[in-house]
């Protein structure tokens, strides 16, 4: 039943359905082109990994489905964009007049991003990382496009680079303006959920109105209890709506937290 409606999926949702089931079903990686029906052109850099963050996005709407109200000239953050894949799907379905601010550290994804993002003009790439302060990380770059992080896996191999961050506190203000709100902001950055929602003052937050974070927990520095993080968004004024993990590998889950500010 799964493969069957993995591949009902694709034929609904994309032109060139049949090669990319010919892909799927070879499980070949490398550069993968999806053409949507809705005339937009997603590149992934490595389709037999990006293929199943498109599903979760686009099939099981992992981030959004817990959401209703968006308002369609609102702003969503993406923090963690890999090549785009839910920053273009906000752009055309969640805030189709508003604006989607994509965050990558990654050179290698921002690249990528930056091509995907020409296909709408209510994307704007930012290719730093975002801390609770500003300044210079180690980022490890592992051979999967979807591995990146401030917290190094001895477990695989990874090629340390310096990124530049952004504080926080100063991205949102910027992204806001003098009055505007964050509709929503989406969070897969591979650890730094935790200080970001535990360390950054927590007012900060006063003016992001719906949260979805990617959270991890495992034996990395840095990968500590998702419980941690539901408490502390439930103390910075939201309601959980969701906490449930959806990957488990030895010594990793990765789950989602969503929640909102009350109307």
């Amino acid at each position: 039943m799964p493969n069957l409606l993995s591949g009902w999926f694709y034929f609904r949702a994309l032109r060139n359905w049949p090669e990319i089931a010919r892909v799927r079903l070879a499980r070949r990686g490398g550069p993968l082109t999806l053409r949507m029906r809705d005339g937009v052109t997603l590149a992934l850099s490595d389709g037999d990994n990006e293929i199943w963050a498109f599903q979760s996005v686009y099939r099981r709407r992992c981030y959004d489905r817990d959401f209703s109200g968006l308002p369609a000239d609102g702003l969503v953050v993406d923090l963690g964009a890999n090549v785009g894949i839910f920053a273009l799907y906000a752009a055309s379905r969640l805030v189709p007049h508003g604006r989607v601010v994509a965050v990558e550290p990654n050179p290698r994804m921002v690249e990528v991003l930056k091509a995907n993002a020409l296909a709408r003009s209510n994307v704007m790439v930012v290719p730093f990382a975002i801390d609770v302060s500003a300044g210079t990380r180690t980022l490890y770059v592992t051979e999967s496009s979807l591995g990146c992080s401030f917290y190094q896996d001895r477990r695989e191999t990874s090629v340390a680079i310096e990124v530049g961050c952004i504080a926080c506190a100063d991205f949102l203000s910027a992204v806001c303006g003098r009055e505007g709100r964050v509709s929503l902001l989406k969070c897969n950055a591979e650890g730094i959920e935790y200080p970001l929602l535990l360390e950054t003052e927590p007012d900060v937050w006063a003016r992001v109105d719906r949260l979805a974070i990617k959270y991890h927990e495992g034996d990395l520095v840095g990968m500590r209890d998702s419980r941690l993080l539901a408490d502390a968004v439930r103390r910075l004024g939201y309601r959980v709506l969701r906490h449930e993990s959806i990957w488990r590998t030895a010594g990793l889950t990765t789950g989602i937290i969503t929640a909102a500010r009350p109307l």
